[in-house]
């Protein structure tokens, strides 16, 4: 299952996103916040403990792009962007 992280881990995860300059949007776009969001988001939906840890992160860098990763990065990213919109009322 996915799961909102906490403010720490959310500091995280967006350390590596990137501001325009031009038009100051946040681009959380890169592989390695797919990654950290996946790290930091992803629970095992029984015992609800932790898919990943942060020592996963370079065999997750490592793996091919694409399927997977790809799929469940942009879900985790639905959920993160989901609680900012919450946040923001």
């Amino acid at each position: 299952k996915v799961k909102q992280p906490s403010v720490e881990e959310r500091q995280a995860i967006f350390a590596d996103a990137k501001v325009n300059s031009k038009t100051g949007e946040t681009n959380v776009q890169s592989s390695k916040t797919g990654a950290l969001a996946i790290i930091f988001c992803c629970r095992d939906p029984d015992t609800d403990e932790a898919v990943f840890s942060i020592a996963d992160l370079d065999t997750i860098m490592k793996g091919p792009a694409g399927g997977w990763f790809d799929i469940l990065a942009a879900k985790v990213m639905e959920v993160l962007a989901d609680a900012q919109e919450i946040a923001k009322k």
